[in-house]
Formats: C-alpha cells, sequence, structure tokens
C-alpha cells in the first residue's frame, strides 16, 4: 500500500511538473512571436515608404545598395537622357580645345525651345551648360547633330555607352527626352549613370553650380542659367528634377550628397513635384541612418604589382586610388567583413599613372557590396626589345653589364695566358740562343787551342 501511494505522488508531480514546463514553453512561443512581430512592425516603420512608382539609393564610394523601390520598373527618364548625352559628346571630342567651338543654330534647332535663336553662334561649353542647368531641348539636339551629324546616330552612340557601363534596363530613342514607349530606364541604372557621370570634370561642374553665363553671337543676349531644383540637405553636392515625360506634374530626381566621406546617390522616379523634396530627404535620412561605415582600405595603400608587358618597367606597384569603405548594418560586425584584391594579368606599355589594374572589392557576409578601383602611379613608357620577355629596360642593362664584365674577364685572362705564353717562348729562344753561344765560344776555343777532340 505504502510502495502504491508513493507511486501515485511520484506520478502526480511528474504530471504537475509537465504542466509547469507546458506553460512555460507556451508563454516562451507567444513571447519570441510578440518580439518578432514587434521587430517586423519596428523595421518596416524604419524603411521609407513613399508615393513614387520607383526609388533607389546606392553608395557612391563603393556601390553598395542602400535601399530599392520596385527598381525593376521600367519608366521613362525624362530630361535624364541629357546627362548620358553629355558623357557621349565629351567621349567623341577629340580635345578639350572643342569646348570653343561655335555651333550656328538652325531653324530646326531653334524650334525645340525658346533658350536660343536661328543663327545664334554658341560655343560647345555654353551648349553643355545650357542642357545640364537648364534643360535645354534645343541644346541637346544641337550638340547631338554636332557630334555625330544627326540625332538618330547620336542616340545609337548613347545606346552603345549605355552597354558599355552594364546598364542592362537601358534604351534610349531621342536626346531631349520627350517620352516614347521604347525609351526607358530603371531607377537602380540611373543611379549609376550618375555615378558615371560625376567622373567627367566638366559634367560635375555644371550639376554642381547654382548658375552660370551663356554667351551667344547673334540675335540672342547672354543668359543667366540656374538650376530650378529647390531641394536642400546637409552634405548636399548636387541634386536635379526633370519631368518624368508622362505627366506635367510627375518628376523624376536624384539627389547626391556626402556626409563624413560617405557619399550618397538617391534616385526617384515618378513622383508628385510637391511631395519630391520630403521624400528625399526621407530617403537620405534612413540610408545615412541605416549603415555604420568601417574604413577597410586607406587611399593609396599598396596591395601589390602588376606586370607590364613590353614596358621599360616590367613590374609596377598597384596602388587603392581611394579609400574603401564597407556599410554594415549598426548592429553588424566588422567580422562580416572581407576584401578580395583581384590584379590584372598584365598591362601593355605604354602605360599611364593612373592606369587601373584592378579592383578591391569589399564583402559584407559574403555578398559582394563594393569595389574600389586599383591603378599605378607611374607612367611606364615602351621598353627595348627584351621587355617583350618581361625583361625591364634596367634588368637589361644589368645584364649586359653583367656580360661585358665576363667579356672583360674572358678577354684579360687571354692576354695574360698569352703573354704568358710569348714570355716562355722568348725565354726558351733566350736559352737557346744562350747554349749555341756557349756552344759556339767552345768551340772557337778549341779551334785556338787546336785540340781536335771533343
Amino acid at each position: 500500500m505504502r510502495t502504491n501511494r508513493a507511486n501515485t505522488r511520484t506520478q502526480k508531480s511528474n504530471n504537475i511538473g509537465k504542466s509547469v514546463m507546458v506553460v512555460i514553453l507556451s508563454a516562451l512561443m507567444v513571447l519570441i512571436g510578440v518580439t518578432t512581430l514587434f521587430l517586423d512592425e519596428t523595421f518596416a516603420e524604419s524603411k521609407p515608404e513613399i508615393g513614387a512608382d520607383s526609388a533607389f539609393v546606392v553608395s557612391a564610394s563603393t556601390g553598395q545598395t542602400v535601399y530599392r523601390l520596385h527598381t525593376d520598373r521600367k519608366l521613362s527618364p525624362g530630361g535624364f537622357t541629357k546627362i548620358m548625352a553629355a558623357m557621349v559628346v565629351l567621349d567623341r571630342m577629340h580635345d578639350r580645345a572643342e569646348l570653343r567651338n561655335r555651333i550656328t543654330v538652325t531653324r530646326d534647332v531653334a524650334s525645340k525651345g525658346k533658350l536660343f535663336k536661328k543663327g545664334d553662334q554658341i560655343t560647345v561649353r555654353d551648349l553643355l551648360a545650357a542642357m545640364l542647368v537648364a534643360d535645354s531641348d534645343e541644346a541637346a539636339v544641337a550638340l547631338a547633330v554636332y557630334s555625330a551629324e544627326n540625332v538618330p546616330a547620336f542616340v545609337e552612340a548613347m545606346n552603345t555607352k549605355a552597354q558599355e557601363l552594364e546598364l542592362e534596363n537601358t534604351h534610349y530613342t531621342t536626346v531631349t527626352g520627350k517620352y516614347d514607349t521604347l525609351q526607358y530606364t530603371t531607377t537602380e541604372d540611373m543611379g549609376y549613370l550618375v555615378q558615371a557621370a560625376f567622373k567627367y570634370s566638366l559634367i560635375e561642374k555644371y550639376l554642381t553650380t547654382e548658375a552660370c553665363t551663356t554667351t551667344a553671337v547673334g540675335k540672342t543676349a547672354s543668359k543667366t542659367l540656374r538650376h530650378s531644383d529647390t531641394f536642400r540637405y546637409s552634405g548636399l553636392v548636387a541634386t536635379k528634377a526633370v519631368e518624368s515625360g508622362t505627366s506635367k506634374h510627375s518628376v523624376n530626381s536624384f539627389a547626391y550628397a556626402e556626409q563624413d566621406g560617405m557619399k550618397l546617390i538617391s534616385v526617384i522616379f515618378g513622383t508628385a513635384a510637391k511631395e519630391k523634396d520630403a521624400q528625399q530627404k526621407q530617403l537620405l535620412d534612413y540610408s545615412y541612418g541605416k549603415v555604420a561605415r568601417h574604413a577597410v582600405r586607406k587611399a593609396g595603400a599598396k596591395v601589390g604589382k602588376i606586370k607590364i608587358r613590353h614596358g621599360a618597367s616590367t613590374r609596377v606597384p598597384v596602388y587603392t586610388k581611394s579609400k574603401a569603405y564597407a556599410y554594415v548594418p549598426k548592429e553588424g560586425s566588422d567580422s562580416l567583413i572581407r576584401t578580395q584584391t583581384i590584379i590584372y594579368d598584365k598591362l601593355e606599355a605604354p602605360v599611364k599613372a593612373g592606369t587601373k589594374a584592378g579592383e578591391l572589392q569589399v564583402y559584407v557576409a559574403d555578398e559582394l557590396t563594393g569595389t574600389v578601383d586599383l591603378v599605378v602611379k607611374e607612367d611606364v613608357k615602351t621598353g627595348w626589345f627584351p621587355s617583350y620577355l618581361y625583361i625591364s629596360n634596367g634588368l637589361t642593362i644589368l645584364i649586359a653589364a653583367v656580360l661585358l664584365c665576363l667579356l672583360y674577364f674572358v678577354l684579360r685572362i687571354r692576354r695574360i695566358r698569352r703573354r704568358k705564353r710569348l714570355l716562355a717562348e722568348r725565354r726558351r729562344k733566350q736559352k737557346i740562343r744562350e747554349i749555341a753561344l756557349r756552344e759556339y765560344e767552345i768551340e772557337e776555343d778549341r779551334k785556338r787551342r787546336n785540340w781536335t777532340y771533343r
């Protein structure tokens, strides 16, 4: 009986323990679910939800994507086609002296806008300013005809440039940005286009200037052009808004800002003109607050060497062109960051200082988030014939010097040996003469004494 009661008490204790564990586990699951829901809601609230067709934010320093909204949508680029047009015009110039060339405004060009009149003569530089600052359609058409003789050929060059920049979701049919169902781009492609455009000093100048003056020889007086965009932000480098082409009240805009060395490009397509400033601020505030910047490699850091074929020097150091950063969520760890150095197999001489020789890739959690160009810092002239075998001019001189030294020593040894042989031969002949002289003297002495025997 006692044993049965004891077993009964043990079973009741086990049942109570199991019930308590079930309650505790249930409470934990509910708590985890609530916490997860709270975190999800908090994250969702922290990420801007803007009323635009598409938006994209990218780090101009590393190429890392910070924010995206419907970036797969192919939309009308509007007047942003003119940024690509400016790049193509500059690419096709023989030299910067062409910027002073004057272009005569034709009737067709003048009909595209009100900035210039038929017969006006405007420099290429001023037309670029009018196109980038005032979004001038007549400047865009005049430059296209000047650069490629006709607009269709110039548009084809724009599409070729887009392919070179790997803008896979971009296609142009006009130089002005006038709406066309076959003309499209994405906010992601636009972000990378702006990043590439800022590598052109003249484009950077006109996209960042508040105002500039154009001078025409003809009927049009000098004009002061001003950017119409009103957006302002701490560290703002450049901003521009253009009509999207789909509606007078719909605009496309980009903002380029830099804070504490962190450069961001924010692109918004298809938003209401009166809302775009607030939306740009939302995106930049979110992007600067979302990530922490980690310096991975300083600018000018030596990372290796590259071979130079047919160069006066056949191996030269390679350096980082700019600082390398990794942008990690603020709760992330430095251990998520790694880099990979990729140096080209070789470059062909002659090579100019600043030539790209590879790239430093930055990974966060094994995802490629940005790259920094690797460059050479010195000019390398074409080398002598042995440089085809990667033997530098300096090494060629050294090898030649060694061979000359060896040749000198060989000739020197041969000369010494020859002198020794000649000296030995001279001594041998001298000895023979001495022996012959003694014998002659002995013979003469015998004759004087009338000796008949030897």
